[in-house]
């Protein structure tokens, strides 16, 4: 079983032993969600937490690239408040991680997302509501970083 363990594009094990002498093993892969550069080696990171070496990964159709020093923790819990807020993760071109703990988004339309690095979930609520309601072909920038504040910069600006 450790040595199953080594190989961090699985996701889950099984293992059963069927008497008297059989065991059966069931392997399940995990889903990539980004890819990114760690000490000079290009990575992956997996939905179960793990970075995942780029021989072990076979596909990679469409897959957001990660930049920055960033913890894959934080990174799951930021794709969990995107999921739970039924945002399309596969609309995310880039993320970039910052020191002072928040995230930008860049969206393959051309989109830039600036997060806060606290109350994630309610600017993703506000992002939300204002791309349902407002037209944001023209917007290139969105900044949500300031409490109480949406500023928007035009394609233009």
């Amino acid at each position: 079983m450790r040595a199953l363990n080594k190989f961090n594009f699985l996701d889950k094990i099984y293992v059963r032993k069927i008497i008297p002498s059989t065991i059966n093993i069931d392997l399940s892969k995990t889903s990539i969600l980004g890819k990114t550069f760690v000490n000079q080696e290009n990575l992956y990171v997996g939905k179960n937490g793990k970075f995942i070496k780029s021989n072990q990964v076979f596909e990679t159709k469409n897959v957001s690239t990660i930049y920055g020093d960033f913890n894959v923790k934080e990174f799951l819990e930021l794709i969990n408040i995107l999921n739970n807020n039924r945002l399309d993760i596969n609309k995310i071109r880039e993320y970039y991680y910052f020191k002072n703990k928040r995230w930008d988004l860049l969206f393959y339309s051309g989109v830039t997302l600036k997060l806060p690095s606290q109350n994630i979930d309610e600017s993703i609520k506000i992002y939300k509501n204002l791309s349902d309601n407002i037209n944001l072909i023209d917007k290139k920038i969105i900044d949500l970083r300031v409490l109480n504040q949406i500023i928007l910069t035009n394609n233009n600006g």
